[in-house]
């Protein structure tokens, strides 16, 4: 039912990450009397950027159970900076983070960043179905970090085209890290072609992550004003949410593609790889502390971000090296 012996796994990751809700700005292009603002999103587009996975494990001489521990480590930043055109009656951007009423812009500046650590724990039975279909359950458990940051920048357009607009630059930085272990179960499958070393996978598991979000908070540097009129003081706010702030984040994990491996020493040992296509997604996670813009734009954006939730997600490819001994 199975090999005794240990076994270690080492995975390279090429990932992209995406967050929802990474607008930085919003761009005016058109504005009709009375309450209609037309324009663009400015948003946030994470780059693909390489992670890695490691694992050992053992397959004891019990009726054909495993054991194996893995860790995940990933990292994705991405930036952007937009010039809006230098149009005398349509300046360009209103900020979606500042705590303040729109205010118009010529230039923004973002920096996203994301850091994952997980760890995950599997106890399986692998056996057959037919001659060419094997199945694996396991259960086990699932735990680490989670941390992100953002920072945008907002900064003044050409002095002359100032008409009665107020222009009030300033920079808003905001973190937020989250903390959960939890059960996990899942399903491995693989089909092989015949009597080949080739074959076809698929990995289905889930885990529920309860957890703190033991930091997250925001600071707003921005310059006041007098009546429509900066002074040139900078004043920061700094807000803090750490409350016991408990939460269920449920994580869903999906890869599937082709695989090869062959025994080698005499049926000793065994070397297998896979390459797949993973996807990681996690929900509910704690969105940016940022300020309760009601109003913005005569209505037309309004961001209520005090106390949402955001979804985190990475896909990409997983390129899998295993060896048992």
């Amino acid at each position: 039912m199975g090999n005794v012996g240990m076994f270690v796994t080492a995975d390279f990751l090429w990932w992209k990450a995406q967050e929802n809700d990474l607008m930085i700005a919003f761009q005016q292009t058109a504005d009709t009397l009375p309450l209609t603002v037309q324009g663009n999103v400015i948003e946030l587009n994470p780059k693909w950027m390489p992670g890695f996975r490691v694992g050992a494990g053992w397959n004891p001489n019990y009726d054909g159970w495993d054991v194996s521990l893995n860790w995940t480590w990933y990292r994705n930043s991405t930036s952007r900076s937009f010039v809006a055109p230098t149009d005398p009656i349509l300046i360009g951007l209103y900020s979606l983070w500042l705590q303040t009423e729109a205010t118009n812009f010529a230039n923004v500046d973002g920096k996203w960043r994301l850091l994952l650590n997980m760890a995950d724990l599997e106890i399986g039975r692998d056996f057959f179905v037919s001659c060419a279909l094997s199945l694996r359950p396991y259960m086990g458990a699932e735990g680490g970090w989670i941390d992100r940051n953002l920072t945008v920048s907002y900064t003044n357009p050409d002095p002359a085209l100032l008409v009665a607009d107020t222009f009030v630059p300033g920079t808003y930085s905001g973190k937020t890290n989250y903390w959960g272990v939890g059960p996990r179960v899942g399903l491995n499958g693989d089909w092989r072609f015949f009597n080949s070393g080739f074959k076809v996978f698929g990995n289905l598991a889930t885990a529920l992550l309860y957890g703190k979000v033991f930091k997250n908070n925001e600071t707003v540097n921005q310059f006041t004003n007098d009546d429509g009129v900066p002074v040139g003081v900078i004043t920061t706010s700094h807000v803090t949410h750490e409350s016991n702030l408990w939460r269920v984040v449920p994580h869903l994990q999906m890869n599937a593609g082709l695989a090869w491996g062959s025994c080698l020493n005499c049926n000793k040992m065994f070397l297998g790889v896979r390459l797949g296509w993973e996807v990681n997604q996690y929900f509910n996670l704690p969105h940016f502390v940022a300020p309760n813009v009601v109003e913005l734009l005569s209505g037309s954006v309004a961001q209520e971000r005090d106390f949402s939730t955001v979804e985190l997600g990475m896909q990409g490819l997983t390129l899998d090296v295993k060896f048992d001994f």
